[in-house]
């Protein structure tokens, strides 16, 4: 939706207080119309946000929620995707001092991007 581009434009443009709040109108909105992988997106970008803001706690949990999502019966998560989120778990677990647990995600994530992704995709490079 308009308002998830919106919030990673501004995310990416370290504008994480606009983007947080954008992403919170969606997740508040009954009237935002938006699917299951969308929301995924849309918890594992604000996950982004709140890491950068330093949530490392709370950016976790919202990561969880996006994995929770991710592993219903029935879904069908882009392999980018996947390796994107746990990439990002790994992130805030590393920030958390919680290394074993960063690591695990990391390898997750370097699984899926080798079994489902062509070799010179970028996201290599962020999870290396």
């Amino acid at each position: 939706t308009n308002l998830l581009t919106l919030g990673a434009i501004l995310k990416d443009m370290g504008d994480y207080d606009r983007a947080e709040h954008y992403y919170r109108i969606m997740l508040e909105d009954s009237n935002v119309d938006i699917d299951q992988m969308e929301l995924a997106e849309l918890y594992n970008n604000l996950g982004c946000v709140l890491g950068r803001k330093g949530a490392h706690h709370l950016a976790f949990e919202t990561y969880e929620k996006a994995l929770d999502i991710y592993l219903q019966d029935g879904a069908k998560p882009r392999p980018s995707a996947f390796a994107s989120l746990y990439n990002n778990m790994g992130l805030a677990c590393f920030d958390l001092a919680e290394y074993e647990e960063a690591l695990k995600a990391y390898t997750v994530a370097l699984d899926v991007m080798q079994k489902y992704i062509h070799d010179d995709h970028s996201g290599f490079a962020t999870i290396y």
